[in-house]
């Protein structure tokens, strides 16, 4: 995931997806990156998320944000699947191409083995909420892909998309990603809204511990080379010979 490393805004990339064909037996999933200022994750605010440890990523084995690879595509489904994964890679694959230039969504499903429900939280902490523009499903299941929970999240403005996704999931007894995929379509088709950050401009950021040390230290070195260089100067030293 992209990790804050600005004092005081972080420009986040966010993906888009679109076809280049409106014959979907031709088509092709074309992901694009932009930026965008993101408050939240500077703020210290009500929306900070927990910070999540190398040691906690290896242990709850959480996903780094997929890169884009040959120019122009990105995996939309994360970790083991099932008997159905081709058919749903096809499905979220439309699923973002067409709905992401109208919805201005981008859609994951990341799958968990044998993990605690605490994975897909710490997930998100370790995503930071996900873009603004986002919709992550993780998924628990056991060997057997017998689902065991299921932790959506999002800054959309409609929760219920959250909970009607995670209901329908919870319902399946085994982890079936096509019927997965396929109804994720039609909910956020019906229900997602993205969130507007111009919504968080009211936040206030206030610098880091380590920013406020590095900017005092830096200050005092400034000072005392101008008050060496106002000292010895060969300026200054005929002003005061003059004087005399």
């Amino acid at each position: 995931m992209r990790k804050g490393l600005g004092i005081i805004l972080e420009e986040i990339s966010t993906m888009t997806t679109e076809y280049t064909n409106q014959d979907k037996n031709l088509a092709e999933c074309i992901v694009s990156s932009h930026s965008y200022e993101n408050k939240v994750q500077a703020a210290n605010t009500e929306y900070k998320f927990d910070e999540v440890t190398e040691k906690e990523v290896a242990e709850f084995k959480l996903y780094e944000y997929p890169e884009i690879y040959e120019n122009y595509k990105q995996s939309h489904i994360l970790g083991s699947g099932d008997e159905t994964f081709r058919e749903a890679v096809q499905n979220m694959d439309a699923l973002n191409a067409e709905l992401g230039p109208d919805k201005q969504l981008k859609a994951f499903i990341l799958i968990f083995k044998n993990q605690s429900e605490q994975a897909g939280i710490m997930q998100e902490n370790y995503w930071k909420g996900g873009n603004k523009n986002e919709f992550v499903l993780t998924i628990g299941v056991d060997n057997n892909n017998n689902i065991q929970w299921a932790h959506p999240f999002t800054w959309s403005e409609n929760v219920a998309v959250k909970s009607n996704i995670r209901s329908f999931v919870a319902k399946q007894g085994k982890l079936n990603l096509a019927k997965v995929s396929s109804y994720m379509y039609g909910e956020l088709d019906k229900n997602f809204e993205r969130k507007h950050f111009k919504d968080f401009n009211y936040l206030t950021v206030e610098p880091s511990n380590r920013s406020m040390t590095i900017t005092t230290i830096l200050l005092i070195i400034i000072n005392v080379c101008f008050a060496v260089w106002f000292i010895l100067n060969e300026h200054n030293n005929k002003f005061f010979s003059n004087r005399d």
